[in-house]
């Protein structure tokens, strides 16, 4: 996860964008509370790309995982190439 917050996001802002991930986009989104990290990953990575870098869209993204993970998985889709889920 590190290294895909480094891909879209300048290091000012690494800090405060893994804050967000760990403690807004993760077991707070419903039917996930039981999830490992692993689990989340997808998730994260979605939320992640589809902000294409900018943090207050990262929020919006993070924000629709908390309401409907599925808005998240479908959006992300298209970013997800090669990725080991898709």
């Amino acid at each position: 996860m590190v290294e895909e917050v480094a891909k879209h996001f300048p290091p000012a802002q690494h800090q405060q964008v893994r804050e967000l991930l760990d403690r807004d986009c993760g077991r707070t989104i419903p039917f996930r509370r039981e999830a490992t990290a692993e689990q989340l990953e997808w998730t994260r990575l979605a939320v992640l790309r589809l902000s294409k870098g900018d943090f207050s869209d990262l929020g919006k993204w993070v924000e629709l995982a908390n309401i409907d993970e599925r808005d998240v998985v479908h959006a992300g889709r298209p970013l997800m190439k090669g990725y080991r889920d898709t």
